[in-house]
């Protein structure tokens, strides 16, 4: 008989902006020190000026403690960012992304947006760093 899986989700965030929750999974081996990046290719946002351009990603940095962020539901929580009324522009974007993900995390947590823009020969490199409190 085949045991059951253990269920590795221990926390959710809830977010401030959205319903999708950012989940937690335990980090089996707090004692040693684990960088983690998450790299996440960013949907069009914008529907009316189709921002950001494909090729455009987030990443998120952290030097893991008791938790770390679960990929499945990173990407369903950045994904429900799409025709925000309120999170519009990418700067903000990023932001919130920063602050909740340090909010759940609990330790300094570092958001870069690699951003290509529409209709524009140009592209917008935005970090934000949120120290631990």
């Amino acid at each position: 008989m085949k045991k059951p899986l253990i269920d590795t989700v221990i926390l959710q965030y809830a977010s401030a902006h959205h319903e999708f929750p950012i989940d937690l999974i335990r980090n089996q081996h707090p004692e040693l020190k684990t960088a983690v990046k998450h790299v996440v290719q960013l949907p069009i946002l914008c529907q009316a000026s189709q921002n950001p351009k494909a090729g455009s990603s987030i990443s998120i940095s952290y030097i893991a403690d008791q938790v770390l962020l679960e990929l499945f539901s990173l990407e369903k929580y950045i994904k429900a960012f799409i025709g925000h009324k309120t999170v519009r522009d990418l700067e903000y974007f990023t932001q919130a992304i920063a602050i909740e993900c340090q909010n759940a995390l609990k330790v300094e947590v570092t958001v870069q947006a690699d951003i290509i823009l529409e209709g524009l020969n140009q592209s917008q490199v935005i970090t934000v760093t949120v120290p631990q409190l």
